[in-house]
């Protein structure tokens, strides 16, 4: 199955709390609550999540809609708008309070989009926000399904008070620095003067027109990719946690799941003759063959080890990326495959 049709349930139970305006209560019991209940975080147990958690700004009592708790201590503040509703306010409602109560983490989220931010002040409010996923826009991408899961594995108790999250967001934010910096080097008028000067002594016989600078200056995208892999954080993809949670979210018909792997293999009959062959290939040569964009090497890597068909097997020293070894048991039914569609 492919991962629009994947996400199609949840993705139309989205558009129906749309269509109602459900308000921002429906929203916490029919979609956020039960987002989150997946992820580990008990409802029940005032001692876990404490709904309407007592903040008080300026003399007031603003309660923030959930405190997630570990030892009976706000670790992480939830604030929650109705499914139609813009989540800004509540990112800042959110770090307010947090700021307030000394709370490291928020998460702003209408049910589709959830945000996260880390809380420190010495952080500037612009660079707090580590990630901000929205369900419903990835119903025309692919592998944003793979991708949902992977954030939301950073969400889980465990994945918190681990530090993984932290990690995470920590290699963001760094990441995020430097290219800001770079991107502040790269228009300044200091950086054009120098190519301008540099073309000149390069290509004595031309000159560097300005309108072909300015041009070639917006076509250079720097930070398009910002941040560390979301899947160098998590769990395995392929443990058995990992499969649990992705059921337990998105409910899958296992003969859909084969189509979807069976269509892989035949749209990429060459590739994965040669993998067959040669049981162990790098993601640079899964490039060479199949002449993937960086993106869509990674998808497929991700892909592979997401089902069970290969295994992580070390690092290509030789030419980066990573090597994965074919799963020997399903090779038989991938030869089947491939022999029915010849």
């Amino acid at each position: 199955m492919s991962e629009k049709n994947d996400i199609k349930a949840l993705s139309k139970k989205i558009e129906d709390y749309r269509k109602r305006n459900l308000n921002e209560a429906s929203t916490k019991n029919g979609f956020i609550e039960p987002l989150f209940k997946v992820i580990g975080w008990d409802f029940a147990d005032v001692d876990s999540v404490e709904p309407e958690f007592p903040v008080f700004l300026e003399g007031e009592n603003k309660p923030v809609d959930y405190a997630l708790k570990f030892e009976r201590k706000p670790c992480l503040f939830l604030e929650a708008k109705r499914i139609n509703e813009n989540i800004d306010v509540a990112k800042k409602d959110g770090m307010k309070k947090a700021v307030q109560e000394k709370v490291p983490w928020v998460i702003a989220t209408n049910g589709d989009s959830i945000a996260v931010l880390m809380i420190d002040e010495s952080i500037p409010e612009e660079e707090r926000e580590v990630f901000q996923v929205t369900l419903s826009d990835s119903v025309h991408e692919e592998q944003t399904l793979s991708q949902f899961i992977a954030y939301l594995q950073l969400l889980t108790p465990e994945a918190i008070q681990s530090g993984v999250l932290r990690r995470f967001a920590e290699q963001k934010l760094k990441e995020t620095r430097v290219t800001n910096v770079l991107k502040n080097t790269l228009y300044s008028d200091e950086f054009r003067t120098l190519l301008q000067e540099n073309f000149s002594e390069s290509y004595p016989d031309d000159n560097l027109d300005q309108d072909v600078l300015d041009k070639i200056m917006e076509k250079i995208k720097i930070g398009e990719e910002i941040g560390p892999t979301i899947i160098e954080h998590i769990e395995d993809p392929n443990s058995t946690k990992f499969q649990n949670l992705r059921k337990k979210l998105f409910q899958y018909p296992g003969k859909a799941e084969k189509k979807s792997i069976e269509r892989n293999i035949i749209e990429k009959r060459e590739l994965w003759l040669q993998f067959i062959e040669r049981k162990r290939m790098s993601s640079p040569e899964f490039k060479d063959l199949w002449h993937f964009k960086q993106k869509g090497v990674a998808g497929f890597c991700f892909y592979l080890t997401y089902w069970g068909l290969a295994t992580n097997d070390g690092d290509d020293k030789v030419r980066g990326g990573k090597f994965f070894k074919i799963n020997d048991a399903i090779i038989p039914e991938i030869k089947a495959i491939l022999k029915i569609n010849t």
